[in-house]
């Protein structure tokens, strides 16, 4: 799937030394409550890949050129709803709509090809940068869980839950949106 200056597509196994290399910067991964990375290997991330089913897709967002900036999930179907996930994970192209652009084309796929009705996350309270998007893109929060999520450090996290609706999505676009 393609938008205007970007693609979406499977990842794979060859992926997972990049994958690693994003999941263990600090700077990237302190948004979503581990300031020291995740620690993960390449073969660890390998089988993560491998061991996908029917239940979780892992997606890589690149450049028309095929640069890979960043990867997006779906996962926890449950009927005709799933939960969805994004990371802009080459620091260059945050904050320039890159976010915005490959969470639009993730839900499209989602609404538009797999016929889902709503979709779901989570996002920490504290990142203010994730839930300005996700409010964009017509997210709307349901919950807030406070405290309800010990982090590495072992602090407490308020997580606040967030879904979106298929209307929700076609009025946050502007433009005509047709499910096929």
């Amino acid at each position: 799937m393609n938008s205007r200056r970007m693609k979406m597509r499977a990842i794979t196994v060859e992926d997972a030394p990049l994958l690693v290399m994003w999941y263990n910067q600090p700077e990237l991964m302190k948004h979503v409550g581990y300031d020291n990375g995740l620690d993960i290997s390449v073969e660890e991330q390998k089988q993560r890949i491998s061991n996908q089913n029917i239940d979780e897709k892992l997606m890589m967002l690149t450049l028309l050129d095929d640069t890979p900036i960043g990867e997006c999930h779906y996962n926890n179907i449950r009927g005709a709803s799933c939960e969805v996930g994004l990371k802009i994970a080459d620091l260059t192209y945050q904050n320039k709509g890159y976010g915005k652009e490959g969470l639009q084309m993730l839900l499209a796929h989602l609404f538009g090809v797999l016929g889902m009705k709503s979709v779901f996350l989570d996002v920490l309270e504290d990142n203010q940068i994730a839930r300005h998007l996700y409010n964009r893109v017509g997210f709307a929060e349901t919950s807030i869980n406070k405290n309800g999520w010990i982090d590495p450090k072992g602090r407490s996290r308020s997580v606040v839950y967030m879904t979106l609706t298929l209307d929700s999505f076609k009025k946050s676009l502007n433009i005509p949106f047709t499910v096929v």
